[in-house]
């Protein structure tokens, strides 16, 4: 496999890691709890999820 084939593979998955990581520091900044923060890592959609829904009702409440 060339270098520019393993580029074009690599930058997806760095790319789906950095993400996760932002939302793992992102859960520890909202909760303080790193259990959370580090469960957070690999459910990274659904954690978006649960901050909208949260976030959604909090708006309404105001």
């Amino acid at each position: 496999m060339t270098t520019a084939a393993l580029f074009v593979l690599a930058t997806p998955v760095v790319l789906v890691a950095f993400l996760a990581v932002l939302t793992g520091l992102g859960e520890y900044r909202r909760t303080g709890k790193w259990a959370l923060a580090v469960l957070a890592v690999p459910c990274f959609p659904l954690f978006w999820v649960a901050w909208y829904v949260r976030d959604d009702l909090r708006s309404a409440s105001r």
